[in-house]
């Protein structure tokens, strides 16, 4: 920061590169604490983002299977498996780690059809369901044995629409993951990957600007909705504020 701007970027190493403007693809969290300072930012700003609610996080399975699942019959990409039409009951559920008694989303990514995803004749299927960073022990002799009893809990869920996820002989990759570990790789408050929580309240969120004026924020905490698809638009929409600036059409 310089007079009130952002002058650069430091990287890890302590490298530093100047810019005109910062576009950040991160949660406003990290923007704000961590990478500018919140001693930066006017009291409102900062007490408008503690008071929004952040979405969920996510647990799920990654797994690589010695078998074709489309030769056997499963030609879906994506199937979202629900044991109860009570969708308040399956949120408890997930939220309050009983996963067995949840739903599971199943995506099988080598019926995408591109051969980088597995070698042939073998398959790669991801389970998620949502979760609650506050279930996982942080810290905890237990928290390894937790995640590997609800990694079977929810591979068991996922066999009820694919029977053979269950059988070891066709599993050569399990690897499961949980809100602690979306946290260590994005950095994202309690690995949080839908950004804030989409209530009619919440509708607006945060804009892409900020009040430095020329640090810009795109990723789906700010503007459209949640996932890829608003953080593709979230990033045009830095862009478009910043070519704006520049009197660019």
């Amino acid at each position: 920061m310089d007079n009130g701007k952002a002058a650069g970027v430091q990287t890890a190493d302590g490298k530093t590169y100047s810019c005109r403007y910062v576009v950040a693809n991160t949660d406003p969290f990290q923007l704000t604490y961590d990478l500018v300072g919140g001693e930066f930012y006017p009291e409102p700003y900062l007490d408008k983002l503690e008071s929004l609610q952040p979405a969920n996080s996510l647990f799920g399975v990654y797994m690589g299977l010695n078998i074709d699942l489309k030769e056997l019959g499963y030609k879906d990409t994506e199937i979202f498996y629900n044991p109860t039409r009570d969708t308040v009951l399956l949120h408890d559920n997930m939220m309050n780690g009983n996963f067995k008694d949840g739903p599971v989303a199943i995506t099988i990514y080598t019926n995408f059809g591109d051969p980088i995803y597995a070698p042939k004749g073998k398959s790669v299927v991801t389970l998620t369901a949502y979760s609650d960073y506050d279930f996982w022990p942080e810290g905890r002799a237990d928290y390894y044995a937790l995640k590997d009893q609800k990694v079977d809990e929810l591979i068991g869920v996922a066999a009820k629409v694919i029977p053979e996820l269950v059988n070891p002989e066709y599993i050569e990759v399990k690897e499961g993951f949980t809100p602690r570990t979306l946290k260590r790789y994005t950095m994202n408050k309690d690995g949080v990957v839908y950004g804030f929580y989409l209530s009619p309240e919440q509708w607006q969120k945060i804009p892409n600007n900020t009040p430095i004026p020329n640090i810009f924020i795109a990723s789906n905490w700010s503007q459209a909705w949640h996932g890829m698809g608003s953080a593709q638009i979230n990033g045009w929409r830095a862009a478009r504020l910043i070519l704006d600036k520049e009197g660019i059409k």
